[in-house]
């Protein structure tokens, strides 16, 4: 900071607020994965949930796939109305919950 004329002391003081981070739960309903973008989700069959953090008004895509003989039967939580066969995407304007849903794939025959 300059002042003219002369010398002149004088102070500022910045304050920077730390970015606002909302939580993203992950819950896994069966077999299979559950990745998300930006990177955060990483829930593989074995996880039957996950969490991670993300800035204010981050757009949150998470993507399913199922195990092997399993399908991904649908959505829930703060993704529930989004096709099956598509991802889902969040806006993380607040915590966040979603639930993947898996089953064994009816056409498939153990015997």
């Amino acid at each position: 900071l300059t002042c003219q004329p002369g010398p002149v002391s004088d102070s500022i003081t910045v304050n920077v607020q730390a970015p606002t981070q909302f939580t993203l739960n992950v819950i896994k309903a069966g077999q299979g994965t559950v990745v998300s973008a930006p990177a955060g989700i990483n829930c593989i069959p074995s996880c039957p949930s996950q969490s991670a953090s993300f800035a204010e008004n981050t757009s949150v895509t998470l993507t399913a796939t199922p195990a092997l003989r399993r399908i991904f039967t649908g959505w829930g939580g703060d993704c529930a109305g989004t096709p099956r066969t598509s991802n889902c995407t969040v806006l993380m304007n607040t915590n966040r919950s979603v639930i993947a849903n898996f089953a064994i794939d009816p056409i498939f025959k153990e015997f």
